[in-house]
């Protein structure tokens, strides 16, 4: 027997035709894949008696993107994919009608060739629900069910997630953004409706709150924040913890050191232990001292005291008036009697 025949005795077959056959390495975890999914995988293709595959990802160390209800992956591959559950391995082998057909595809790969795929499934993202909401013009996008809007939002979401793993931060910020537009824009019919509407919006704030913070934009950090915290719903303790989180952040970054040390400790109530938190507070403590000590320079530079050490004191009372600027001294002596003027006019 041929080496691929020996190893089809011991697979599955799971196109019904004997076309591709399936052997598992490892198991894999979570639930079956969408047929209009996007998939990640590794692969390596090898022909027979080869001992090098002829194409490999592996290699390349650059997994294979595509989506199983589009043409160009080869139909074996798709059908194999379409088996598998996140982290698992599978060998498939793939006959012509199922690969490269009669003619193959030289010089790689010769007429009528059988494939052996080596494929490991990464992970999987089912963007259905935004494809179809993006094809609908306005009107029929308001009429979408309730359960269709949600199911478009999260794929957004789960889009911009995967942006932000890539550092893509404008990308993930477009993605949360069209997911809060839908969220904002839908109607619930009851309690249970607007408890999960208002629980992924919370998480679509507190991620543009993130990339804002990212993206240097402290101010729209802090805008997303109090939005999330305005929504009615409630939400778990973690995702308020990491909005606390930010929030405080973003009032550190704009020398707001009350504010931030506010929300900074609402955050760290609710996770004691947590050590970016911690390390969060003693900067902000390092910050506002060196914040509170450059003002006191500034001051005692314009109320013209020479600063000889860390202990002159900033002009204070009449008794140290003599020690003021002239000119400042001159505004202040302007302003007080226009006041005693202004109090005897009234």
């Amino acid at each position: 027997m041929e080496p691929f025949e020996k190893l089809a005795i011991m697979m599955e077959d799971i196109s019904g035709d004997e076309g591709v056959l399936k052997m598992e390495l490892s198991v894999g975890v979570g639930p079956d894949i969408p047929k209009e999914a996007q998939v990640v995988f590794h692969y390596s293709a090898y022909l027979e008696y080869a001992d090098e595959p002829f194409d490999s990802t592996l290699l390349r160390n650059q997994p294979q993107r595509a989506y199983l209800n589009e043409e160009d992956t080869l139909p074996g591959i798709k059908i194999g994919l379409r088996t598998m559950r996140t982290k698992e391995k599978a060998r498939f082998l793939i006959r012509p009608q199922y690969a490269f057909g009669e003619l193959g595809c030289p010089p790689r790969i010769p007429p009528k060739a059988t494939i052996l795929y080596e494929i490991t499934l990464l992970d999987w993202n089912d963007r259905s629900g935004a494809d179809t909401f993006e094809n609908l013009d306005y009107e029929q996008k308001v009429k979408l069910s309730f359960s269709q809007k949600m199911k478009a939002a999260t794929d957004y979401h789960k889009e911009g997630n995967e942006f932000y793993k890539k550092n893509h931060l404008l990308k993930a910020k477009k993605s949360y953004r069209r997911a809060t537009w839908i969220l904002e824009n839908m109607s619930v019919s009851d309690a249970e409706e607007e408890q999960r509407q208002c629980e992924l919006l919370f998480k679509m704030r507190s991620n543009l709150a993130q990339i804002n913070l990212d993206l240097k934009e402290f101010g729209r950090a802090c805008t997303e924040c109090r939005l999330a915290l305005d929504l009615p719903a409630t939400v778990g303790e973690e995702l308020k913890a990491k909005l606390f989180f930010r929030f405080g952040k973003a009032k550190m970054f704009l020398n707001d050191f009350d504010l931030s040390r506010k929300y900074l400790l609402k955050a760290q109530r609710l996770r004691p232990n947590n050590l970016e938190i911690s390390n969060l507070l003693e900067d902000l403590l390092k910050r506002t001292k060196k914040y509170c000590d450059r003002e006191k320079i500034i001051c005692q530079k314009m109320m013209g005291v020479k600063i000889e050490d860390s202990k002159a004191k900033i002009p204070n009372c009449a008794k140290d008036l003599d020690n003021v600027d002239p000119l400042l001294k001159r505004i202040i002596e302007n302003q007080l009697k226009n006041l005693r003027q202004d109090s005897k006019r009234e």
